[in-house]
């Protein structure tokens, strides 16, 4: 019996080609051009969903309108929702939890829910989910039918819930400087340190960085959108440099060296969601810094995939 011989294949080629492949460009969506369209089957939630075409995450800037109440729903994928203005509650499994500015809700996989705005202004939020990365998998699944009475545990499909609903104020998220600090910027603590577990994504990391301070200079495998809480500044990959502002949302390509800058006298707190756990379960996951590198050699390492 001869050697086995194997035909090069077209996924043979260098990992540097295919992350090529992917839009390797950071790509920002304004904040101020942002239009909210209501959802076909509730007008009284309207939703801009992110531009970018992620493989795993999906984020979206959603309002309620005063008084209104979504329909009772449930979704196969991991979600979570942050709160920018307003007031109101959700129920979920039977229960009220009652939220404001700032506050994380989460609500696992397949509970049904349902979000209401007793208030007489709007109720804007961000909402962090998996969809793409289930929708690829062939998985995925909204349903808005009749839930059990108060939208309590369906034991049809489970015998119990898949997890528990997580409710975290602000307090227990924002940075207030004792966490990671890569140069100046205080990274806080992530989702599951905040009492927000997941497993693919859906959930979040912050960072503060202080006036005139920067993040390290970085590269992760894993895919990132961030949402810009508070500030101005920039960011800079290879020889771009995008400005964001309060409001704003940049998705930053996979493998490629970058580094967050704030502008001002005001510090810059921002968003990061992230499917890092996905990578990690694979094996894969790679998180690099180089936190004294000078920005103005970064553009020296544009197709540095190095050691990929």
């Amino acid at each position: 019996m001869g050697a086995l011989h194997l035909e090069p294949r077209e996924d043979d080629r260098p990992l540097s080609y295919w992350v090529q492949q992917t839009n390797p460009k950071v790509r920002l969506a304004k904040g101020r051009e942002m239009r909210l369209q209501p959802e076909p089957w509730n007008p009284d939630v309207s939703v801009y969903w992110d531009p970018f075409g992620q493989r795993v995450l999906s984020m979206a800037i959603a309002e309620l309108k005063p008084g209104g109440k979504s329909t009772w729903h449930r979704q196969l994928n991991e979600s979570s929702m942050l709160i920018l203005s307003g007031s109101g509650y959700t129920i979920a499994n039977g229960q009220k939890y009652v939220w404001g500015p700032g506050d994380v809700l989460q609500i696992p996989i397949f509970m049904w829910h349902q979000h209401v705005n007793p208030g007489n202004v709007p109720v804007r939020y961000i909402r962090h989910g998996t969809v793409p990365f289930f929708k690829y998998m062939g998985i995925y699944r909204e349903e808005r039918l009749e839930p059990p009475p108060e939208g309590r545990h369906d034991d049809r499909r489970h015998e119990q819930p898949l997890g528990e609903v997580r409710l975290v104020p602000r307090s227990h998220w924002e940075p207030s400087g004792g966490e990671k600090v890569y140069t100046e910027g205080h990274h806080a603590t992530y989702a599951p340190d905040a009492g927000i577990p997941h497993h693919f994504g859906g959930g979040y990391g912050v960072t503060k960085l202080l006036p005139g301070r920067f993040s390290a200079l970085h590269r992760h495998w894993n895919e990132a959108i961030i949402y810009i809480f508070e500030g101005r500044g920039y960011t800079t990959v290879n020889e771009e440099r995008v400005y964001w502002e309060a409001g704003d949302m940049v998705c930053v390509p996979l493998l490629f060296w970058h580094r967050h800058n704030t502008l001002g006298d005001e510090p810059s707190l921002y968003l990061r969601h992230t499917n890092t756990p996905l990578p990690q379960h694979l094996g894969i996951f790679v998180h690099q810094r180089r936190p004294e590198f000078p920005e103005e050699n970064i553009p020296q390492l544009k197709d540095d995939f190095t050691p990929f």
